[in-house]
């Protein structure tokens, strides 16, 4: 970040242990060293806007204490490696969700109405013209008016639907670089090899492209379950079940659940890849997924 060409170089000589940025939007973002225990704190005025300062944190700590750096560690003695000790912000992560899914739901709406307006409009500028292409036209009835007030709603609908596109836009950006930032701090939290994060983040998307068909919740939806299904599977009776048909869900629960599930097994130690399904719960009883969770009979 340093090294952009609009940042002065007497910045950087006169940060110690403090560094603050602000984006284009506005937003604040500060990282913190703690000399006393070694540890760094990040710190913003939003969730989403910790992931660019974390990850260009991790990529120069690397580039620095990793091999071939300033601070290499000498041979023989234990490696470097970034950890994050901390409990993961899935609350604030799951408020993100939320807020995208009501924007999709909320757009929907919107569309279905324009469409009924636009239907409504059409069908009453038929009945004019028959009207007027009448030699003897029956009276109007305030057709005319119920046509203009059908066009004013239309017009009002498009704008709000070109206010929420927008909203949609902005939050899908938002939830991108929080998916972004909470699948760096899993990595570091329980220690995933390049191989397992990369498969991880492949079901786990931080790419977010809806459609009127299909949207990002479904799709990750969909994905866990398949890794909770392979993988991750506690039992064979899970990985015998039948996958649900993708739709839309009527809320978020099932996906923040599903985020939970592949966390906590992740937590016990199940990998995705070359690593022993997670153990059994509470001592030996395997956890067992309710019949609707997979769309199967169990």
């Amino acid at each position: 970040l340093l090294n952009q060409p609009h940042v002065s170089a007497s910045l950087s000589q006169g940060t110690s242990n403090l560094l603050s940025i602000q984006y284009v939007s506005g937003t604040e973002a500060t990282v913190l060293v703690l000399k006393s225990s070694g540890r760094f704190c990040v710190q913003a005025t939003e969730f989403a806007a910790l992931w660019v300062l974390t990850q260009e944190l991790c990529n120069k700590l690397h580039e620095y204490f990793g091999p071939g750096g300033e601070g290499a560690v000498p041979d023989g003695e234990e490696p470097f490696f970034i950890t994050f000790q901390d409990s993961l912000p899935l609350h604030d992560y799951f408020a993100l969700i939320d807020d995208h899914f009501e924007l999709r739901r909320h757009l929907d709406e919107l569309r279905k109405d324009l469409a009924d307006r636009t239907q409504q409009y059409r069908v009453i500028q038929k009945r004019l013209l028959v009207r007027f292409k009448d030699r003897n036209p029956s009276p109007l009835n305030h057709l005319d008016t119920l046509l203009n007030l059908t066009f004013e709603q239309t017009i009002l609908l498009t704008d709000g639907i070109d206010d929420v596109e927008q909203a949609l836009r902005t939050v899908s950006c938002h939830l991108s670089a929080a998916t972004e930032l909470v699948l760096l701090l899993v990595k570091l939290r329980f220690g995933l090899d390049e191989e397992n994060f990369t498969i991880l983040r492949r079901h786990f998307s931080p790419e977010i492209c809806d459609t009127t068909d299909q949207g990002w919740e479904e799709k990750v939806d969909t994905s866990l379950l398949h890794l909770l299904r392979t993988s991750l599977a506690r039992s064979v009776k899970d990985r015998n079940t039948l996958p649900p048909p993708m739709k839309v869900p009527q809320d978020t629960l099932k996906l923040r659940k599903r985020i939970t599930n592949v966390v906590d097994r992740l937590a016990t130690g199940a990998r995705v890849s070359g690593g022993p399904p997670g153990p059994p719960l509470d001592g030996g009883e395997e956890e067992e997924l309710p019949p609707e969770e997979f769309g199967g009979e169990q």
